[in-house]
């Protein structure tokens, strides 16, 4: 029983493995693989486009943030002048009004009362 279970399973196996590809389809095959390898290639220069922008991209983050730096820097620079040119409380203008209104009745009372 055996022996006849093998000779069937063999002439199965030997039936169905003899399938042969036709023309059309060893061509269409052959376009397969060459469109695959195509898109192989545009796909490896791609990837290759997009590791040059990743290091332009990386170039441009150090440059921005050296450009920020040297702009908190400056600013910093800029509040120190500020705090060096601020005027101080006897540099005000309303005070130099009331010593000009002091003056005038300062005056005034010194004419009105001096004979």
């Amino acid at each position: 029983m055996i022996k006849i279970f093998l000779i069937i399973l063999t002439m199965c196996s030997i039936s169905f493995s003899q399938y042969t590809l036709t023309k059309e389809d060893v061509e269409t095959l052959y376009n397969s693989i060459n469109e695959l390898e195509y898109q192989d290639s545009l796909n490896v220069e791609i990837i290759n486009n997009l590791n040059v922008q990743i290091t332009m991209y990386k170039e441009l983050v150090e440059s921005d943030s050296s450009i920020i730096a040297d702009q908190k820097e400056q600013i910093e620079l800029l509040e120190e002048q500020i705090k060096m040119i601020k005027p101080k409380w006897y540099d005000n203008k309303y005070l130099y009004w009331l010593y000009g209104a002091g003056t005038i009745v300062i005056s005034s009372w010194v004419t009105a009362n001096v004979k």
